[in-house]
């Protein structure tokens, strides 16, 4: 079923790469659904869906998918992490469609 486009707005939060990373924040890239977000200062805002299940890549410049943030109705936390991205591994899993919202 298509979104509706009043359900778009904001998510914004840190991006907390594990520690003894090489990546630079400022070079990474938010992408969610809807559209690419930037990194400053290690915290990212980019336009999404609010009131679905959604998820959110951190890519390098070269578009390889580094993290993952996983945004879901009435979330308080959008902080992507290695716990955000464990979190949107599974929700993305196959056996995780059989279940209800």
């Amino acid at each position: 079923m298509p979104q509706n486009l009043s359900d778009q707005g904001t998510i914004k939060g840190s991006l907390n790469l594990p520690s003894g990373t090489t990546f630079s924040p400022n070079t990474l890239t938010v992408q969610s659904p809807i559209t690419n977000g930037s990194v400053n200062n290690g915290n990212y805002n980019v336009t999404a869906f609010l009131n679905t299940h959604t998820t959110e890549f951190v890519v390098n410049t070269n578009q390889d998918v580094i993290m993952m943030g996983y945004h879901y109705p009435g979330q308080t936390n959008s902080d992507i992490s290695a716990a955000s991205t464990a979190l949107a591994l599974v929700m993305n899993s196959q056996s995780i469609i059989f279940l209800s919202d």
